[in-house]
């Protein structure tokens, strides 16, 4: 797939400004799939000392969770508005001695080799030109040992299905929870959990009152992502995966 990288890059410098970090904590439920997908993450990340790098971490509430957890955090973005937004909601909520911002690519890590105890990369992959080369970046710069936490958009699932055969731009790729299993076992990563959320929840917030569906749909998507083979028909699927 030929992508104009610089094209690319003002692409999300501009999402970068647009976004907002108030997304991910009201309850809308034209929102609900961020603040969603959050919960489900954090409430996986163990808390344990040590280093922690967030690829690709927008406007920041991944690595503010990951400082919650007790690590020091590296926030990575090649979006300059992004880490603006990162270091304002630090200050906002007192983190900023354990956040760490660096712009940059994810896919040419600037980073020594086998220093991170912790890797979270949510929602990054499917963005890239070479997921390969971003999969191998993780692989280097991760301890033995260390925790590796994926997610991205299944394909398998109805919305993104929906979306690709409405010409969707943002995603340049599509995965199966499977193929990233196994491009992980490639890099020297067994997967140890899987998981999922945002069942139907595209669909869902078109409904007539359908911001009074919000706890209803909350309790269908916690219920769903519990069914092994259920599961991976979720929009978003989790991976996390030890470092061997």
């Amino acid at each position: 797939m030929k992508v104009n990288r610089r094209r690319l890059k003002r692409h999300y410098e501009q999402q970068g400004k647009e976004a907002n970090w108030t997304q991910y904590y009201i309850r809308d439920i034209n929102f609900a799939f961020f603040g969603r997908r959050r919960k489900v993450i954090t409430r996986l990340i163990k808390p344990l000392r040590g280093v922690a790098l967030d690829i690709g971490s927008g406007v920041g509430v991944y690595s503010h969770d990951l400082a919650l957890k007790g690590y020091e955090v590296v926030s990575l973005d090649v979006s300059s508005s992004c880490i603006q937004s990162t270091k304002q909601l630090m200050r906002k909520m007192n983190v900023s001695g354990q956040v760490h911002c660096i712009i940059a690519d994810a896919e040419q890590l600037p980073f020594q080799d086998h220093i991170f105890n912790l890797v979270l990369c949510s929602e990054v992959l499917e963005h890239l030109t070479s997921p390969l080369i971003a999969m191998k970046g993780i692989k280097r710069v991760s301890k033995v040992n260390a925790l590796v936490y994926i997610s991205m958009p299944s394909i398998l699932s109805l919305t993104e299905n929906l979306r690709k055969f409405r010409g969707d731009k943002e995603h340049l790729w599509h995965f199966t929870p499977m193929f990233i299993t196994r491009l992980l076992r490639e890099n020297s990563m067994d997967t140890i959990y899987k998981s999922s959320c945002n069942f139907f929840i595209y669909y869902i917030r078109i409904l007539p009152f359908a911001q009074k569906l919000y706890r209803v749909w909350l309790m269908l998507d916690k219920l769903l992502g519990r069914f092994p083979l259920v599961r991976y028909f979720g929009w978003c699927f989790i991976i996390i995966a030890r470092r061997i």
